[in-house]
């Protein structure tokens, strides 16, 4: 699969998030990763396949619109991860999402139409509310990570 390809299936497997008014923002592409950028005006969704690591994630953000800050898409601090989202509401689906597959080659072109896919509807049916611009999980997730600090 190529990047271009990339970008075609997730258009197509993420079309229900014109019902939440999200509009393609971008598509980039490099050696290691292709990214895809969804926004409206409270949530920004990037869906990126990194290529070395073999993984594809759900990225979630509040856009600055949201804030009153800045225009800088810089949110990452506020982000977090489709993955997170299951792993409180739905471990059963974070399981199904992340089924064992060998990492020492390739995603194929199949494998990455239905990670995408499964992501895209678990994506609707746990996250909704996010996608609505409604962010009060974040404090679920932040406590998750609570106490997990790094030891000098």
């Amino acid at each position: 699969m190529d990047s271009y390809r990339f970008v075609s299936v997730c258009d197509e497997v993420f079309v229900f998030l014109d019902e939440f008014g999200y509009k393609l923002t971008g598509a980039t592409a490099d050696a290691l990763s292709w990214e895809v950028a969804y926004v409206n005006s409270t949530t920004a969704i990037k869906i990126v396949y990194e290529q070395r690591d073999q993984d594809i994630f759900i990225r979630l953000q509040p856009t600055p619109d949201s804030s009153g800050h800045a225009e800088e898409f810089n949110f990452w601090y506020l982000s977090f991860y489709l993955q997170n989202v299951l792993q409180i509401r739905a471990p059963e689906a974070l399981s199904a999402l992340c089924q064992k597959r060998d990492r020492d080659r390739s995603m194929t072109d199949e494998e990455i139409i239905n990670y995408v896919d499964r992501s895209a509807k678990a994506l609707f049916r746990y996250a909704d509310d996010v996608l609505r611009g409604d962010f009060s999980i974040y404090g679920e997730i932040t406590s998750l990570y609570d106490g997990l600090r790094l030891e000098d």
